[in-house]
């Protein structure tokens, strides 16, 4: 066995954890930006209804319940790519909700290829019987990362397994 093999099995039998998401404080700047659109909308609209004498129109359910859902759409919209991550461990691939359950899990060596973008998901892992992981989510770097670290990591298990 040459190094670049003893390499490849030391990573798929130790507990190095490679995770890919988006971290929680994507979803507070997020939800930062919206309070500022929000707030910019509040004044924009209260001075168009205060110059046009309509001011009874901020106090109703209405304009309340338009402001409140332009506040959370942002948030709501990053929540799903904070709440579900990649994880690579011990020559699996698992997709994990909240960094705890793990809703599926395949072996490295099953892992195909990574399609980004598809049906309106950030990335779509493919296995081999036609197994898939849709990835909700994270940033391109993050994506880029990801994909390089599973083909290595693939090879690596696979190296590992014809000798």
């Amino acid at each position: 066995m040459d190094a670049d093999e003893l390499t490849g099995l030391r990573s798929l039998h130790t507990d190095e954890v490679h995770e890919y998401g988006n971290p929680v404080h994507v979803l507070y700047r997020v939800a930062f930006v919206g309070v500022i659109i929000t707030v910019l909308v509040v004044v924009a609209t209260g001075i168009s209804m205060w110059s046009e004498g309509r001011l009874e129109y901020l106090r109703s359910g209405t304009a309340l319940g338009g402001f409140l859902a332009l506040l959370t759409i942002m948030p709501l919209g990053v929540l799903p790519t904070v709440l579900f991550r990649i994880r690579l461990i011990r020559g699996r691939v698992q997709h994990v909700f909240l960094n705890r359950y793990v809703v599926s899990d395949y072996p490295i060596h099953e892992y195909e290829r990574t399609k980004r973008n598809s049906r309106g998901c950030a990335a779509v892992l493919h296995f081999q019987g036609g197994h898939k992981i849709h990835f909700f989510g994270a940033q391109a770097g993050e994506l880029d990362r990801m994909g390089k670290d599973l083909k290595r990591m693939k090879r690596e298990a696979v190296q590992g397994l014809t000798t």
